[in-house]
């Protein structure tokens, strides 16, 4: 087994271990794909496992942005948007990470409701619900 076919081997453990950082992951793999003219196939892989745990990483990150979000409800201008991105990204919706866009508002009420900035809220939440 050579270097690359080793690396590319561990990004996808790693994609299963850490699904949050999906992303550095998959740059990993597909550098070490490309340097060692690799295909998926060469590791025992498919495109369509790929995309599950790409998908399923989306969703981790989603989920530790709302997780974040629930800790720490006046930063939600930063972990919100986040959120919707990783969602987004996946194809999923809120309730893919189990929770509403009622929840959500509901976790940042106060904090709107001092600072009278409900308005971004719904229009970021709209695009995954």
């Amino acid at each position: 087994m050579t270097n690359h076919e080793e690396e590319a081997i561990e990004s996808c453990i790693l994609l299963i271990c850490d699904p949050v950082r999906y992303r550095v992951w998959l740059d990993m793999l597909y550098q070490s794909l490309q340097e060692g003219k690799l295909t998926l196939r060469d590791i025992g892989k498919t495109e369509a496992k790929i995309e599950q745990l790409r998908v399923n990483g989306c969703r981790a990150a989603a989920l530790h942005w709302f997780k974040l979000l629930k800790h720490n409800p006046p930063d939600y201008g930063k972990f919100i948007p986040q959120m919707c991105n990783e969602l987004q990204a996946g194809s999923l919706t809120l309730k893919h990470i189990n929770t509403t866009e009622a929840k959500i508002n509901l976790l940042v009420s106060d904090h709107t409701r001092t600072q009278g900035d409900k308005t971004k809220i719904p229009i970021l939440l709209a695009l995954v619900s």
